[in-house]
Parts: C-alpha cells; structure tokens; sequence
C-alpha cells in the first residue's frame, strides 16, 4: 500500500486506473504553472486555462512521470466526463470532448 500526493493547489484528480503490470494512472486537472506529483514535475503550462494531466505510478508507489494535455485556446475537456484505461499491452488509453467555452 502506497499514498502519493501533490505539492500544488486546485489540483483535481477524477479517474485512475490500472495495467496489468500494477502501474497506476490518474486523470485530473490543475490551475497553476505546473504540478508535482510526488516528486515529479509535469512540463510548464503556458496556457492561461486549466490544463489536465496525466500520471504514472509503479506498482511500488513511485511516480514515473506527469504529462500535460493541454487544451488549444479556450477549450475545456471536462476530466469527469472522461474516460481512462490500458489495454492488454498497458497502453494508455483516455477518451473525452473538448468544448469550446
């Protein structure tokens, strides 16, 4: 059992899950310049919005990496209405909308 968390405010993860090799994934969005997950930093965010984020988690509890998906202008992917899984090969796979506001 593990417990990883971030250093940052108005960090909002919505959906995790699992590959068959015990990695976890989570789906979440942040309002700042950037997000550390555990001890982790996702690229700096230029953009003025939201910006939502991926992550990965080893089994043992350590973050592998955070990735940005940023949205294009003032679009708004909204992560609760999201979906988030792997495949059999641990590909990630994330559906979703985007919306222009």
């Amino acid at each position: 059992l593990w417990v990883v968390g971030t250093q940052n405010s108005s960090v909002y993860p919505v959906r995790i899950s699992t590959d068959n090799a015990g990695n976890a994934y989570l789906l979440g969005e942040y309002f700042n310049t950037y997000l550390t997950v555990g001890t982790v930093n996702s690229e700096t965010n230029t953009n003025p919005y939201q910006t939502y984020f991926i992550a990965k988690i080893s089994s043992e509890g350590l973050v592998k990496w955070v990735h940005n998906i940023t949205p294009m202008s003032a679009m708004t992917f909204p992560p609760d209405e999201a979906g988030l899984g792997t495949d059999d090969s641990c590909n990630i796979i994330v559906t979703g909308t985007f919306y222009e506001r």
